[in-house]
């Protein structure tokens, strides 16, 4: 049965509703899309507390008692660095240290209460995590020498709030060693644990006054070309370590790598969204440009009784804007159930997130319009004389 929408209606056959049905699958795959890619987004904008841009790494192969700071004094020497440290663990780097410490005079639990981390001297500067208050471990943080912590801010709110840390005393295990340390600095929160989780109770403890085996990343401040310093970080290291193979990598590919999940979903939704806008307009134009032909005749008849040609072109976009409009109003209800299954895999934007909702239906609609304004600019260019001769 052939329905018209209006005086130049798009006939409501087959292929219009496989065009509906298109544009109700596309609705999902443009909201899908937009809400993956937020949340990669946000969380390439999230202020991890360090500046991961200009730094580089070395993880060191073998778990080692220290390293020798003429090591690290010799390697600095090489052009472009501008800061070099030594840890036990960087951001992100999916290995973690775990143990208690707690504030002097408490009772130790069983269960760890912070995450540790070994810092060097010029840590904190080589990272640029600002130090909100007291000092960096110096050189004279070395072991047999008073024993010092500094912390970060979710462990100064858990355990002193409304106090200043600074001078305060904890006791912690480290490395099965209980130890009393003095607080000497208060470092601003980071995001060490994961870009999407709260940065947890911290203590940075002199990685000089370590004296177990474990784990060791010399980090390096860059200015230039970090290519080129990488190479001279290499040129520097490997005569040290003949036998271990050096790889120089920059500190924001191991934040990346954090994320390839993310980068993975947004790339893969963006596909099939790109790939679902092309089929839905190339069907919309075949079906407009079928439409018009067969109607040939008719367009012709209304142009000779005094139709303006806009007007017939928006009589074409019409049917475009109506089936838009069915699949947007069935679409987006099924986006929006689809998307609360995906729900825990977004950040910072929830399933009904109004601008993502609206990008998506304000892309279909101009990608629909688009694909019927050929097919309607032809409808109106019709010679009244040749369309009355059409069969």
């Amino acid at each position: 049965m052939h329905i018209l929408h209006g005086p130049a209606g798009i006939g409501r056959d087959s292929s219009a509703r496989t065009e509906v049905d298109g544009a109700i699958l596309m609705v999902a795959l443009m909201v899908g899309a937009g809400l993956f890619v937020r949340t990669l987004r946000n969380l390439q904008n999230v202020d991890p507390g360090f500046n991961r841009e200009g730094v580089l790494i070395v993880d060191l192969q073998e778990r080692r008692t220290a390293v020798p700071p003429d090591f690290l004094d010799e390697v600095q020497r090489a052009p472009g660095i501008v800061s070099a440290s030594v840890s036990t663990h960087t951001p992100l780097s999916g290995s973690v240290w775990s143990d208690i410490a707690v504030p002097r005079g408490r009772p130790l639990p069983e269960r760890d209460t912070a995450w540790f981390i070994g810092a060097g001297p010029r840590f904190f500067e080589t990272m640029q995590t600002p130090l909100v208050a007291g000092r960096e471990f110096s050189d004279r943080d070395i072991a047999g020498s008073p024993a010092v912590a500094i912390v970060n801010e979710a462990f100064a709110r858990r355990y002193f709030p409304d106090q200043q840390p600074i001078g305060q005393y904890l006791t912690a295990s480290v490395q099965g060693d209980r130890r009393d340390l003095e607080i000497v600095g208060l470092a601003k929160n980071t995001n060490a644990a994961g870009l999407r989780r709260a940065s947890p109770a911290t203590v940075y403890v002199p990685y000089r006054q370590l004296t177990a085996r474990f784990s060791t990343t010399l980090e390096f401040r860059a200015r230039g070309s970090l290519t080129e310093v990488a190479a001279a970080i290499r040129q520097a290291i490997q005569p040290r370590l003949p036998n271990t193979p050096v790889e120089v990598r920059p500190l924001s590919a191991q934040i990346d790598a954090a994320m390839v999940q993310e980068r993975m979903m947004a790339t893969l939704a963006t596909a099939f969204g790109v790939l679902a806008l092309v089929l839905a307009c190339v069907g919309l134009y075949g079906l407009h440009a079928y439409t018009v032909a067969r109607r040939t005749k008719e367009l012709g008849i209304r142009i000779a009784l005094g139709a303006q040609r806009r007007r017939v072109i928006a009589m074409v976009l019409t049917g475009a804007v109506r089936i838009v409009v069915i699949g947007v109003a069935v679409g987006l209800p099924a986006a929006w159930a689809g998307s609360r299954w995906v729900q825990s895999m977004l950040f910072g934007v929830k399933p009904a997130d109004p601008a993502t909702l609206a990008g998506a239906i304000a892309v279909l609609m101009t990608a629909a319009l688009a694909a019927a304004y050929v097919p309607a600019r032809r409808a109106a260019r019709v010679d009244p004389i040749v369309a009355l001769r059409h069969e």
